[in-house]
């Protein structure tokens, strides 16, 4: 019967969707040994892309030019005890000293040539299956447990010490993203969040892509001031509001200052479907009253709280809308006491969510779902409350509010 065996089949002749189908078992390592073997092997299976990182590194801006970046890991190094390992082979200062005197003039060579953000346009003209893009401020997290493990961090030596970026934003001037060569002269405009601008700039300049999500992550909470998003003149708004006009464009999270400004914006949003809001929170905040001061100061403390109303307004018409997250939100609510309109400032959501149960939401055949974080250094340290169907409850049912009044509408009750 041996002469009935059937010859061995060359992975070569496979159909172009069984290589598909065995590629989602194999590491990306693996797939791109195989995809360079062959030209046949190459369109039978594809790598698989998370995301891949740009930042004003030489090494970060290099990889997405180059080829597609390895997802890839070590499984040893994802083990609890590999930040211990590396600590315990962590180099000297004078060891470190070299490589840190090359990486901020590396740095500082991109930002000022722009090679970053020429890097992001290129790469997103390359990948038209990208659909979300993320700014993020957290990317190297804590030494040797970034939580991006980014081209420019594999390619450090072993327990090298590198530096933990902060949340230190200097004010730039942006005429090379808003350049118009028709113009005699150019503008320069003044810009403080440089990555969300430019990203902004970018995909309402490129047009041709396929991004639906785009995400603004929780800034750290030991930065002394998160600045707007926005430069000067109002063209990253502008520049927000083509990105959310697109056809598809589904979820947005957003760390807003001032809900305020972005009003006219999502007013215009008809297919969000998801909507995120975070605001800076400073450890001595807590889910009671934080202070209290008279209306005619109020505009001075407005910074970094959103105004009860405001939030209503701004969230109640968008009838697209499946998802609302709201993550430590400052609410600046209004009451009075002895004949005085007085402002307060609380984390508790406890008002909004009664205002927000009187909207037309009840009445929704597809009803948003509402989720609530608070973290309060206060009770738990590192930790944080999330809360959702209580909420649902609440806003559809006939549960309670799952939040108690503050001690002031207490005592004013």
């Amino acid at each position: 019967m041996e002469g009935n065996e059937a010859p061995p089949t060359s992975l070569s002749t496979l159909p172009v969707e069984m290589g598909h189908h065995i590629a989602r078992f194999l590491a990306n390592r693996d797939i791109k040994s195989l995809r360079l073997t062959s030209s046949s092997l190459r369109d039978r299976f594809a790598l698989r892309l998370k995301r891949v990182f740009v930042s004003a590194s030489p090494c970060n801006i290099k990889v997405p030019k180059e080829i597609i970046m390895n997802e890839g890991n070590d499984g040893l190094k994802g083990r609890p005890y590999h930040a211990i390992r590396q600590l315990a082979a962590a180099m000297s200062p004078a060891e470190c000293y070299p490589l840190l005197s090359e990486l901020v003039p590396g740095e500082d060579r991109m930002l000022e040539s722009g090679e970053d953000v020429k890097a992001f346009e290129h790469t997103l003209g390359r990948f038209p299956s990208f659909r979300r893009v993320t700014i993020s401020t957290k990317a190297h997290e804590r030494l040797f447990m970034p939580m991006y493990e980014t081209p420019m961090i594999r390619s450090f030596p072993y327990g090298f010490v590198y530096p933990v970026p902060r949340c230190r934003w200097e004010t730039r001037t942006s005429a090379f993203l808003w350049k118009d060569e028709q113009l005699e002269t150019n503008l320069e405009y003044t810009i403080d969040r440089r990555g969300v601008c430019s990203a902004l700039r970018i995909l309402a300049r490129h047009g041709r892509h396929n991004v639906s999500e785009f995400i603004i992550e929780d800034p750290v909470a030991e930065a002394p001031h998160i600045p707007t998003p926005f430069d000067d003149q109002g063209h990253t708004l502008t520049d927000s509001l083509s990105l959310i006009q697109r056809p598809g464009f589904r979820k947005l999270d957003l760390y807003a200052n001032n809900l305020s400004s972005w009003y006219e914006t999502l007013e215009k949003a008809k297919n969000l479907k998801s909507l995120r809001i975070s605001n800076w929170k400073s450890p001595h905040y807590s889910t009671e009253v934080a202070f209290v001061w008279e209306p005619e100061r109020t505009n001075a403390y407005k910074i970094g709280r959103q105004d009860l109303n405001i939030v209503i307004t701004v969230v109640a018409p968008l009838a697209s809308l499946r998802s609302l997250e709201l993550y430590c939100v400052i609410f600046l609510n209004e009451d009075r006491f002895e004949d005085e309109t007085y402002m307060y400032c609380s984390l508790n959501p406890h008002n909004f969510l009664n205002e927000l149960r009187g909207t037309e939401w009840r009445s929704r055949s597809l009803r948003p779902k509402v989720t609530i974080q608070l973290a309060d250094d206060g009770w738990a340290y590192g930790k944080t409350l999330k809360l959702d169907s209580d909420i649902d409850d609440f806003l559809y049912g006939d549960g309670e509010n799952p939040f108690v009044p503050s001690k002031m509408e207490m005592d004013d009750s």
